[in-house]
């Protein structure tokens, strides 16, 4: 008989107070992964939320809510890629940008396009 392994699981985010406490390191394109997975994540739960309890007005509550977390991020990214010479770190950010993009569609939350398209302009 013929054992068909499974197929491998997505890695967890990285959560920051264990990769502290155990003393982790991670090349920075995982980092941007499990960042973006965190940030995806949080902004569908909140996205969920702000039209709920805000109806019409739920996309501007999100903006104001998440506009400094971006920022940070965006910033973040562009001080990395400014003396950044990996190659293969940025083009692996770049399919995760677009893999990050269709995972927000099929979720159906659109506030984080603006975002993921200064995303792929900076890389």
């Amino acid at each position: 008989s013929v054992l068909v392994s499974p197929a491998p699981r997505p890695r967890q985010p990285i959560l920051a107070h264990v990769a502290l406490a155990e003393g982790e390191r991670h090349p920075y394109e995982r980092i941007f992964r499990s960042v973006m997975t965190h940030l995806m994540d949080a902004a569908t739960n909140e996205y969920v939320f702000v039209r709920q309890f805000f109806k019409e007005n739920g996309p501007d509550a999100f903006d104001l809510i998440f506009s400094r977390t971006l920022g940070l991020v965006l910033e973040q990214l562009e001080n990395y890629l400014f003396d950044c010479h990996d190659t293969l770190a940025v083009l692996l950010m770049i399919k995760l940008t677009h893999a990050n993009r269709r995972t927000m569609r099929a979720r159906k939350v659109d506030v984080l396009d603006a975002f993921f398209d200064r995303v792929a302009n900076l890389l």
